[in-house]
Order: C-alpha cells, then structure tokens, then sequence
C-alpha cells in the first residue's frame, strides 16, 4: 500500500437526521443521499479536492489548501439549499495527515469530525488554524464561536462558522457535537507548607508518592532542561547528557515526549508551567535536578500537570554511573506507570536488557555528545576522539559507536574526503548493529547507508518513508528532505522540510534546511525569513550551513539591487575562523561574479597551498570557475568530485542554482546519468 505524509485541509460532512429519513422513508433517504454524492464529487473536483472516502450519510475529503476547501464548503452548501434541501454540516480543519490509497489518517483528521459534528445545517465551521490560513481573503469571512474541548483532545480548540452568503452562522447554545463534560477531574490541591516538607525530603534523597490520585489525562509531556546542582558548570555536559538519554529511552519505550530540542529554549526561563505546556502543547512537565559526587549520582524528578500546575508525582533515583542504565529503565518504567501507560513487550524487553558501563567510558561518551552537539569541525574532531577513547575502555558501549556513526558522517562534509569518513561509517555502524538490535531496523541509518555508499536514491527514499511512518520526528523529515533536494524534487523537499519544523520548531537544523529547500525551489524571501527566525532565536549562530546561505542570499540581493558586493567581501575577509573552512571558496565565487578575476583566480591558489585545510573537495571550488566562466575546468573538478564519491557534490549538483551555467552543456547530463540522477532514473 503506497502512502505520502502531507500538509492537508480536511474536510468532513454528514447529512443531519439521515437515520430518522432511514426509519421513515427508505426510498427518500436513498433519494437524498445520491442526490448529495452527486453534488458532492462534482464541486469538489471544481475546487481539486479529493475524495477519500464516502461513510453511510457522510464523506471525508482532502485539498491542498485550506482556501480551496472552505471555497468548496461553500459552494457545496449553497447548492444543499435548492430544493430539494439537504440538510449538511460541514468540518475543516488543516494538519498534518498520512494519505494511504483509500484513508486519510491523522489526529488532523480526527479534530475536523469534531468540529463537523458541532456544526448546525447550512454551516461550515472551521478551526482556527484554517481561519489564519484564510486571513488574507477578504471576501472569506469568518465569526468565532468560542472554544470548545473535544473529545479524547489534549487541548481545548477554537473554532470560527464561515459568515458567507447563503450559510447559516449557528448561535452557540444550538452547538453540541463531541465534547467533553465540564467535569474535568482535577487533583487535591497541597498546601505550601506540605509541598516544602515533601521538597525537603526529596531533596535529601528519599522516594517520596503522592497520595492515590493518579495522573489522569496526561499523554504528552515536555522534560525540561535539568538543573546542575553541583554549582560546576564544568559538570553541565553530564547533566545535559543524561536529559538527552532519558528523552531517547522515554521514546523509544512508546511514552510521547517531545525531543530535546524543543525544550532548550526553557532553560532558565521565567514562564508558568501553564504558559509552556501551551506553547509545547503538552500535558504535563518533568523537572529534574542531578548531583554527583564521585561515581555516584542521584536523579530527582518531580511530574508537574499543565492543567492545574500541581506537583503530583516526585522521586529520587540513585546508583553509581555504571548502572546508568539500569537507572533509566526505573525512571521510564516509574513515568510510564504513573501516566497509565501500559509497556509493550518490546519495550519492556529492551529496557530489560540493561547491562553495566564503565563509569570512565560513559563520562567520556558523554563528553563526546556535548561536542557533537556544538557541530563545528573542530568540535565533531574532539567528540570522535572522546568516543574513541570511551571504546578503548568499555568496547561494548554501544552509545559510543552510535556516536562514531554520527561524528564520521558529518566529517564527510568538508573535513576528510567523501571515501574515508563513509568507510568509517561503515565500520562503526556494523559494530553499532551488532551491540543494538534496534540499529538493524533502524530504517533511517539504513537509508544512510543506501545514500552515501551506494548512491541508491529509490531505496535511500523508501527507507526514509519507512522511517517517517515509524517515528515521524524532525529528523527524519529533515534528512528525507535533503534527499529530495538533491533528488531535484524540490517541491516535495518545501514540504518535507516544513514538516520537520512542524516537528519541532526548535531544531536549528530543521529551519536551516527549510531555508536550503526554499532557496534551492526558488522562494527567496521565504529563505530569508528562516534565516531571520534563526537569528532572532539565536539556535547556533556558527552554523557554517546557516551561514553559507546568508552569504549566498546576500550576493542575490545585491546582484538585484545596487550591485554593492563591497561590504559582503569586507566580512568575508575578516572572518578568518578556521572552523570556516568554506568561506574562502565563497569569496572566490564573489570575486569571479564581479569581475575580479586576478582576486578570483589568487583565491584558487590561495585554497590549494593552505595547510590548515586537512580535505579539500574538489566540488567546493567549481562554483569560482564557474564564475569565471572556465567551464573545462568546472567539469574537470566535478569528475574528480565524482570519483570521490563526493558528499558535497551528492547534494548540490542537481539543484544548486551556481550550476546553471553548465545545465546546457551535454557534460552535466551525462555526470547526473553516471550518479544516477537524471530525470527518467528517478521516475
């Protein structure tokens, strides 16, 4: 069964009172309904909807966007009031949804039957996601209704009725639908002096419950950055390694948590826990303190609801470093349990599998998560030597491998050639798999292999759908849109990479990849406003991805406005930091669009001689003599590129705008068949 992840408007109807029609006249309510489905497939095909599915009086359909479904919605209900009427509420709402050959599945989808099912006759009523994607409409106006708690919804919703020629606008005390009761259970509230006391001996080390009120309703929950309680700031890669871990085995255990991306922005922040689970749409927070003396470490949780902020379930958790992992499958049995979610078999197996660590080995992988994390070159050198160094004590540290695998893969970027950072990939991904089951199905490091090894762009693209149906997150997203790109399908990539920060809104390389795909599909300001949220939010300012795109925004604003490149080589040429590796390549481009070709061609030479640069792709220069318009020597470089098996050259050929020039000459044509990237190959 084929299927596609998308941003969808969905819409549901269903004829009021068909039941009744039934009991009363069987041959009439047949009558109406075909006269429905008559109107029905012919003004949604009018609007370009699609229809998945008809159910007994109802249907649910799909569009592209969320004005051509309310321009439906109307349209339909109009021609529902000739007579002879049929009397049809309609739903919509817009989300993220899994289009399959013959279903629509989605909590989206789930949200627009809740809000159809509010509706009166003659309405549309719409959420309030659609209502912002229709502000720009002036003749589509809408009235708000309120905001109302669905059914088995984790949030209360707003909901707005289209104010439209010939609908019905329904006044508020003729709504139902599937709604919760205002009997919303809520837990005994402590008094100040109690939750001190019990603070107090948590803060001692002591195991510590709430009376018998379970944490009912809780199905998401935000882990907030710990707090470092050793007053050693040298110590915060511990404690952010072990916030990091404990959201991966909460996940990986089936308990929905959102990723540790999302919650670095609430490190140290003044807001209320009703404030931020908002945000996060989430039901609850878990914040936690760790301490560490010696080997010995102590883990003190505390699970905060969002509806009520209430403290309503606390412990401590204490071992040496070595049995770390045994302390995270206490602490994910213990939230699981107190959230009233049933383990799988699976998981609970996996978590049964805890085995001990070398204290000095898990210290150091943990390092070398922080450095990884920082993402420069120079960093990425520092995380493989930790992970080396922890492998060397305990070589059964699967996490450490795990790291390898990651840390050799981003070196294929710039800092060793192409062959030897994926031989080393190779290496440390089989010892991965061969420590954690779970790495032979993972189908996104799969993908990876299928991406950079084998050049298998089919089966690099199933293996990543096959990922995003597994464990729809950011990254996954992100690298399917990376794959699209460099596919030159550039449209698909928009949207996968609009899914990823979809995900989490907080990942920088989730919104620095959606300004890649905007840039490469040809939707400049859209790129730009990216850039600009990554500033305003200051998610890792030295991203050298981030920051190759400003400057190539740059050069395109100046070559459309004045034609002043003089202040973007005036930075270019003071920023020498050595972690930029790619900016001498960049200047060179510059000075080659403007003419400067002594400067241009010094630059070359200047690259070539320079010591410092331990791998330099042959793909990094082309863009300089492309500007130079030495088209020869261009092709000469991507060959050699090619014969890499260049990582740079595997992304940028296909879709980089610095190629056109040589997209005519029967050369590039022939460098996308030998890497399998022309057009009919990826039909």
């Amino acid at each position: 069964m084929g299927f596609e992840r998308q941003l969808a408007a969905i819409m549901f109807t269903d004829i009021r009172g068909y039941t009744k029609l039934m009991q009363i006249s069987e041959d009439k309510a047949i009558k109406l309904r075909g006269r429905h489905r008559q109107i029905f497939e012919k003004v949604t095909a009018e609007f370009s909807g699609r229809i998945i599915q008809y159910y007994g009086d109802g249907t649910l359909s799909i569009f592209k966007s969320a004005v051509d479904a309310v321009r439906c919605g109307h349209a339909l209900q109009q021609m529902f009031q000739q007579e002879p009427v049929i009397p049809v509420r309609i739903g919509i709402h817009m989300g993220d949804v899994v289009v399959t050959d013959s279903d629509v599945i989605g909590d989206s989808v789930n949200v627009a039957s809740r809000i159809e099912s509010l509706g009166v006759p003659g309405s549309v009523l719409i959420s309030q996601k659609v209502a912002g994607e229709i502000g720009n409409q002036d003749d589509l106006t809408t009235v708000s209704l309120g905001t109302f708690h669905f059914k088995n919804d984790a949030h209360p919703r707003q909901v707005f009725a289209m104010d439209l020629p010939g609908l019905t606008v329904p006044r508020k005390e003729d709504l139902e639908g599937k709604l919760e009761k205002d009997s919303n259970r809520r837990l005994r509230k402590k008094d100040a002096i109690s939750i001190v006391i019990v603070l107090v001996i948590l803060l001692a080390g002591w195991q510590w419950f709430w009376p018998t009120s379970k944490s009912v309703g809780i199905q998401q929950l935000g882990v907030l950055p710990f707090s470092n309680l050793m007053n050693d700031s040298l110590q915060d890669y511990l404690v952010d390694g072990i916030h990091e871990a404990l959201i991966s085995k909460l996940q990986l255990a089936g308990v929905s948590v959102k990723p540790k991306t999302s919650m670095l922005p609430y490190r140290n922040v003044e807001k209320s826990v009703q404030e931020i689970t908002q945000e996060l749409q989430v039901d609850g927070l878990i914040e936690g303190n760790i301490m560490r003396s010696g080997d010995k470490i102590s883990i003190e949780l505390l699970l905060i609801s969002g509806r009520d902020e209430e403290y309503i379930w606390g412990q401590a958790f204490e071992g040496d470093l070595s049995n770390i992992m045994f302390i995270y499958g206490d602490i994910t049995r213990a939230i699981a349990s107190e959230i009233q979610l049933a383990l799988t078999p699976k998981a609970e197996a996996s978590l049964a599998k805890a085995e001990p660590v070398d204290s000095r080995a898990y210290d150091l992988y943990l390092k070398g998560k922080a450095s990884l994390n920082i993402g420069t070159m120079q960093e990425v050198r520092n995380a493989l030597d930790y992970f080396n160094e922890a492998i060397n004590i305990d070589p059964q540290l699967g996490p450490a491998y795990t790291g390898l695998v990651e840390g050799h893969l981003l070196q294929g970027f710039g800092a060793v050639s192409s062959q030897e950072a994926f031989a080393n990939f190779r290496i440390y991904a089989q010892k991965a798999i061969e420590l954690d089951e779970k790495m032979a199905q993972d189908h996104h490091q799969r993908a990876m292999i299928k991406l950079f090894s084998d050049w298998d762009w089919r089966g690099a693209e199933q293996e990543l759908l096959q990922a995003i149906e597994d464990d729809p997150g950011w990254s996954t997203y992100d690298s399917y849109s990376q794959l699209l790109w460099a596919m030159g399908k550039l449209d698909k990539s928009v949207r996968a990479a609009e899914q990823a920060v979809h995900a989490d809104t907080s990942a920088h390389f989730a919104r620095c990849d959606l300004a890649w795909a905007y840039y490469y599909n040809g939707r400049i300001v859209d790129a730009e406003n990216q850039l600009k949220i990554l500033a305003e939010k200051q998610l890792s300012p030295d991203c050298p991805y981030h920051n190759t795109l400003q400057v190539i925004l740059d050069v395109l604003r100046a070559k459309n406005s004045d034609g002043d490149f003089g202040p973007i080589i005036e930075a270019l040429v003071a920023d020498s930091s050595t972690s930029k590796t790619w900016l001498p390549s960049y200047l060179g481009w510059i000075y080659a669009l403007t003419g400067q070709v002594e400067k241009a061609e010094g630059l070359i030479e200047q690259i070539k001689s320079d010591t410092s640069i331990q791998y330099l792709d042959p793909a990094r220069l082309t863009p300089v003599y492309v500007g130079l318009e030495d088209y020869d020597t261009a092709f000469e470089l991507l060959e050699e590129a090619y014969g890499q098996r260049s990582f740079y050259l595997l992304f940028t050929i296909k879709s980089a705008p610095m190629y056109d020039p040589l997209r005519q000459d029967p050369r590039y044509e022939q460098l996308l068949e030998k890497m399998g990237l022309a057009d009919h190959q990826l039909d």
